[in-house]
C-alpha cells in the first residue's frame, strides 16, 4: 500500500502485477494548511512533540534547532496523538477541562492548547493548537483511513493482508508512525511494515525531468493503475463519518491502541 499524505491524499494498493488507486481529498491540514499555527516542513517548524503526563508541558523538536515558527505535518500528528493518550483531549477532539492543564486557554470562546509561549517563539506569538484545528485534522485523517478501508475492500483485502505500507508527503523527516496509528489515520498493523519515504512527488518529478527512462517508466505505471472514484462511494462516506472519532468509532479496528488506552 502506498499513501501520499498531501492535499489530495492519493492511495495505491497492489503488487508487481496489478495496481488500484484512489484520491480521498484529505485537504491541506497535513501540509500546514487549515491549521492556525501550521506551516510547511522547513526550518523553524516543530516536527516532533511529546506531552509530559504530569505537567502537560509540550516537549518539542524543531527543524534546524532554532526558535519555532509553527507546526508542520509530523508535529501535528504527534500533538493529536499525544494529547489523546495523555487525556488532554477526548475521542471527539474536545479538551478535557478538568485536569488542571495550565497550558489550556480560551480566547473568543475557542479553547486552545499552548505548545510554545510567545516569549519562546520566533514570531513573538504563542504557538498553539485549537479545537477548530483539531476538528480539521480529524477530518483529514478520517478521509485517509476511510480511503484505505474502501480501497482494500474493492480488491477483497483487509489491513492485515498488507505486507508493506509506504508513506509519502511533505510532512517532515520524522513522522511518528505510532502516533499516526493512535489517531486512526493509518491501519493498526505491525509497525515494522511501515516505511516513510518523505516527499516522493518532488523526487519523482526530478527523476522524470532528468531521465527519459524514468519518465517513460512513470507513464507506464500510471497506465496500469485502475482508478476508483470515492466521492460517489457510499461505503467511503460511511467510513469517513465513523472516523470522526479518535481513533475510530469501532475500537476493534485499533486493538493495540485500545489496549494502550485502557491498560
Amino acid at each position: 500500500l502506498f499513501i501520499d499524505l498531501g492535499t489530495n491524499g492519493e492511495l495505491v494498493v497492489g503488487n508487481s502485477q496489478w495496481m488500484m488507486g484512489c484520491s480521498c481529498s484529505a485537504g491541506p491540514a497535513f501540509e500546514g494548511g487549515g491549521v492556525k499555527c501550521g506551516i510547511r516542513a522547513a526550518e523553524g517548524a516543530i516536527e516532533r512533540v511529546s506531552v509530559d503526563q504530569e505537567t502537560y508541558k509540550c516537549n518539542i523538536e524543531v527543524i534546524g534547532d532554532c526558535k519555532p515558527e509553527g507546526i508542520c505535518g509530523s508535529g501535528l500528528i504527534d500533538i493529536i496523538g499525544e494529547m489523546y493518550l495523555k487525556g488532554v483531549i477526548d475521542r471527539k477532539g474536545r479538551f478535557n477541562q478538568d485536569i488542571g492543564n495550565k497550558y489550556l486557554e480560551c480566547v473568543d470562546k475557542v479553547c486552545r492548547y499552548v505548545l510554545v509561549p510567545a516569549a519562546e517563539s520566533a514570531t513573538g506569538k504563542s504557538i498553539y493548537i485549537s479545537e477548530i484545528d483539531i476538528d480539521n485534522l480529524i477530518r483529514a485523517k478520517s478521509a485517509i483511513y476511510a480511503g484505505i478501508k474502501t480501497l482494500l475492500e474493492e480488491v477483497d483485502l483487509g489491513t492485515y493482508d498488507l505486507e508493506k505500507v509506504y508513506i509519502a508527503g511533505g510532512l517532515g523527516k520524522n513522522l511518528n508512525i505510532r502516533n499516526a496509528v493512535i489517531i486512526g489515520m493509518i491501519p493498526d498493523i505491525n509497525i515494522e511494515k511501515y516505511h516513510f519515504l518523505g516527499n516522493t512527488s518532488v523526487t519523482g518529478a526530478y527523476l522524470s525531468l532528468m531521465s527519459d527512462n524514468k519518465y517513460n517508466e512513470s507513464v507506464k505505471i500510471s497506465e496500469h493503475i485502475t482508478y476508483i472514484e470515492l466521492s460517489v462511494n457510499m461505503k467511503f462516506m460511511d467510513r469517513y463519518v465513523a472516523g470522526l472519532f479518535l481513533p475510530y468509532t469501532d475500537m476493534k479496528d485499533f486493538p493495540t491502541v485500545e489496549e494502550y488506552i485502557y491498560k
